[in-house]
């Protein structure tokens, strides 16, 4: 009984917390795609402060006359003094330092392999956090989360012991630290159990007064 449980507990996490590695690795590349992209591409991203930024009528002419006259469809100045600005025209986005007007670079969308990246981490994530099927994968997944925290439990009960006691890098460590963040997601599910239904309770109560 005890490796039948064992088994679906693997099962289970493996499984559904597969999806939820998925949306939360998209989410973050998605929260962080500007950070990641200066990362990416210091050369077109940062410049050096200048005392005054020229006027966007005279970037977008420098910009125009560089690209053989393509209109300027948007112009995208930077928070901070050390980014560059970017115009975007027709062909795709232009870097320019807004100090001394020089063009950067131009980038057409996707047209390298870490703007192919943000794309895919951009649609793989609407996917799975929106739509029918998004939602359908992401309750299953939570369901089957909780089956593998309460076979967990099921697991641990007999020895109850909360306390990292083996050495560091050893099984015996890291299965104290897997008993002792499982019982933590544990709590931390049922306090947010107990709030939820507790709001509930006072939305009903206000309702019928």
């Amino acid at each position: 009984m005890r490796k039948l449980i064992l088994n679906v507990h693997l099962c289970f996490a493996l499984i559904a917390g597969a999806f939820i590695v998925l949306l939360a690795g998209t989410g973050i590349v998605m929260e962080f795609e500007p950070e990641l992209d200066r990362l990416l591409h210091p050369r077109l991203s940062y410049v050096a402060p200048g005392k005054l930024t020229l006027p966007l009528t005279k970037i977008g002419d420098i910009v125009s006359q560089r690209f053989g006259g393509d209109s300027v469809v948007a112009y995208l100045p930077s928070l901070s003094p050390s980014w560059s600005y970017q115009v975007a025209i027709p062909s795709g986005m232009v870097y320019v330092n807004q100090y001394t007007g020089e063009v950067l670079g131009l980038r057409t969308r996707g047209q390298n392999f870490a703007g192919y990246i943000f794309a895919e981490a951009r649609v793989l994530h609407i996917r799975l956090a929106t739509g029918r099927l998004g939602a359908n994968i992401l309750k299953w997944s939570a369901i089957g989360l909780v089956l593998s925290l309460v076979c967990g439990l099921y697991l641990w009960w007999p020895a109850k012991q909360v306390r990292i006691r083996g050495k560091w890098g050893s099984g015996k460590f890291w299965l104290d630290l897997h008993n002792a963040i499982g019982n933590l997601v544990l709590h931390t599910i049922g306090c947010a159990r107990r709030n939820g239904r507790n709001s509930r309770i006072r939305r009903s109560t206000r309702a019928g007064a």
